[in-house]
């Protein structure tokens, strides 16, 4: 039964609250600026939808209904980048008049995350940006439980034993940006549960999140006709004979189904106030065998999680089955309970009767338990460009213990611009707090893209560990402990790492000043690196490289080498771009010395391309000559200067292949000889 169909074809572009009954303003105004607007920006059916921005908050009025199933969905469109947030209100007449009033609140952050966090503790999911995607509430008022679905998927089922008022559409501030379009709110007909068959299962999630170590029992249960109805894998754990015929059967099955919440529980069955108990006349009492399986009913998809046949192998009291389990919040269990078979002889027992099904939450840890665990972070803290800060951290997850008292609880990770004290609360750092994550009740590895959507610099990261918190700025993911019970309330905190998300960086490069080798003496050459790009570069201190010659030398210049060829590597330290890897020649120069004469002789740049430049400086004015010779002695080129003093003159060398050459300056009868390298 149809009770609201709104796609906003009908409106006119503008405030939608005056257009339709069902819409209202948060203050109860119609003509409000608060008003949600009627747009043509996007629409998922058509071509109009409603747009909420910053400071808009609109409610959707739902009759503020008492009993009965309802369906509302809708579909929302959020652009990159940009937030929403919606909150159920059990008040359609009075909204927000307490806290009481939510029963329902989700962000979808910008980040395309989403932070359910009424009621809580707060679950973390992701949505997509930039696309039409829809929301669905399923509310059963008649058997107190609220499911949530995205695109389909389950996002959340609890207990939901409020009315059900209106919901809030609401613009917090200017990163806030989003469309609602086809909005459909539908009674349903009276849900009707056969725990003998998979698909219409008893839910059993009311009896769930109840206090640690009070057993919750359920009424009784009869599998007296029941039927074998099974889907996914026989229970292998299931110990009954089956009489040889090789095909393992259950009978007389009742199906159950529950939401998980995260804590641990232990589950069996019990005779409770039974007149006809399981098994008994079939003189095996008690003979149920359980199975717990997670995926879809009647899809062929469900995995047995946890199985059992006796919870008590020896029969005492009774041959009831039991699991323990630990619970994963938002996943869909079903369970199996059926009836024990054997085969004595010809004659079939099958274990019929009443039982009832006992459901007991764990004790939690409490503060007094609780224990900051060890990390390590890899790579010295450095995130490279496009990586995550995840990969880097390693967690002994046994050394935490988390404690699980109060309405929250868990572990976090802050982010703050210097280390965190010990035994300070990291919000309190004020300016150098930067916000924090979601908290998780197991540990957990912080996650951060390093693609530009936080400034490139160092921090540092600090778990935390939170029991006995009252969240009161959930947009923010902050805890105010100065609202935590202040017997049971406790934070702790542990070694800040300092991290540095780094900037693309230039690929590294590098170029090579050579001295030849001069023999004799020999073993005279150097190589001198002028190197560019990677981390170092960007941090302008080259002592960082990661310098490998093939000769084994690790410095910059090295020395003492022969003429020949020396490969080099040159690496970043933090791995964050590629290996540059080249091979330098060193060129080696026979000569005997220059002549007295000579005050000064230079021949720049060595090695060359194209030409070379010689500087000459003498005590007095000789007959000079330049001779260019190859290594095997062989004349290729003469410049004859005359009688000079000094000489500045310039070689061409554009005809010469790459290789070693010999520059030979003759001063009357003396010679002073240079090695050149020609490098292309």
């Amino acid at each position: 039964m149809a009770i609201i169909c709104d796609n906003f074809e009908s409106y006119s572009v503008g405030p939608v609250s005056p257009q339709a009954t069902w819409w209202l303003p948060w203050d109860g105004n119609e003509a409000s600026s608060v008003s949600g607007e009627v747009s043509t920006d996007f629409a998922s059916q058509g071509a109009q939808s409603m747009k909420i921005i910053q400071d808009d908050d609109q409610l959707l009025l739902l009759g503020n209904k008492n009993a009965g199933r309802y369906s509302l969905k809708w579909k929302q469109y959020v652009p990159a980048g940009k937030a929403a947030h919606i909150n159920v209100q059990t008040d359609q007449d009075n909204p927000g008049a307490s806290t009481a009033n939510y029963s329902a609140q989700i962000y979808f952050r910008t980040d395309g995350t989403t932070n359910f966090n009424i009621p809580l503790p707060a679950t973390e999911s992701t949505y997509p940006q930039g696309e039409w995607f829809q929301l669905e509430f399923v509310f059963d008022l008649d058997n107190n439980l609220l499911k949530v679905f995205l695109n389909g998927g389950l996002l959340r089922t609890y207990v939901y034993t409020q009315q059900l008022g209106a919901v809030d559409f609401y613009g917090a501030d200017a990163t806030y940006t989003f469309y609602v379009d086809e909005v459909e709110f539908v009674e349903l007909p009276a849900l009707v549960y056969d725990p003998d068959e998979c698909a219409t299962a008893v839910d059993l999630t009311l009896y769930f999140g109840q206090t640690p170590g009070v057993a919750q029992t359920t009424g009784l249960f009869d599998n007296t006709d029941a039927s074998g109805d099974v889907f996914g894998p026989y229970p292998a754990c299931f110990e009954e004979n089956d009489g040889g015929s090789g095909t393992d059967t259950t009978d007389a099955s009742l199906w159950f189904t529950f939401t998980g919440d995260g804590a641990n529980y232990h589950i069996e069955t019990v005779p409770c106030n039974a007149t006809n108990y399981i098994g008994t006349g079939q003189n095996r009492p008690g003979d149920s065998q359980m199975a717990i399986y997670t995926g879809e009913c009647g899809v062929g998809t469900l995995v047995v999680e946890y199985c059992n046949d006796n919870l008590y192998s020896n029969g005492m009291p009774d041959w009831r089955s039991g699991v323990d389990i630990q619970t994963t919040s938002g996943t869909n269990y079903t369970m199996l309970i059926d009836g024990f078979r054997d085969f004595p002889g010809t004659f079939i027992n099958i274990a019929k009767g009443e039982f009832c099904i006992e459901i007991t939450r764990e004790a939690m840890f409490n503060c007094s338990n609780a224990q900051m665990g060890t990390y390590t972070v890899d790579n010295s803290g450095v995130v490279c460009w496009g990586t995550n800060l995840n990969a880097l951290i390693t967690l002994d997850e046994d050394s935490y213990v988390i404690p699980q008292n109060g309405p929250v609880n868990g572990m976090a990770w802050a982010l703050t611009s210097a280390p965190v004290p010990a035994d300070t609360w990291p919000p309190s750092l004020g300016a150098s707090y930067f916000g924090s994550t979601g908290y998780l009740q197991t540990p957990f590895a912080v996650g951060l893209n390093n693609n530009g959507s936080f400034p490139v610099g160092t921090y540092y990261i600090t778990p935390v560990i939170v029991g006995g918190a009252v969240d009161i700025n959930p947009a923010n993911t902050i805890l105010n402990l100065a609202e935590t019970d202040p017997t049971n309330g406790c934070f702790f905190v542990g070694e800040s790492y300092a991290i540095t998300l780094l900037p693309v960086l230039d690929e590294i490069q590098a170029v090579g000043d050579v001295t030849n080798e001069t023999v004799p003496p020999g073993n005279n050459g150097a190589i001198d690196l002028t190197i560019e790009g990677g981390y170092p570069g960007f941090l302008q201190d080259p002592g960082l490289y990661i310098i490998t010659w093939s000769n084994g030398a690790t410095s910059n210049p090295v020395t003492d080498l022969a003429g020949g060829d020396y490969g080099v590597t040159i690496s970043d330290p933090t791995g964050c771009v590629d290996d540059f890897v080249t091979t330098i020649t060193v060129g080696t120069i026979s000569g005997t010395g220059d002549p007295a004469s000579v005050k000064q002789l230079t021949v720049s740049p060595n090695p060359a391309v194209d030409q070379v430049h010689l500087n000459l400086v003498l005590e007095t004015a000789s007959e000079v000559r330049l001779e260019i010779a190859n290594v095997q002695g062989q004349l290729l080129q003469t410049i004859h200067a005359g009688k000079v003093t000094g000489l500045s003159q310039t070689i061409n060398l554009a005809n010469y292949a790459s290789g070693t050459y010999f520059l030979r300056v003759v001063i009357g009868g003396e010679t002073a000889v240079r090695g050149i390298q020609v490098q292309r």
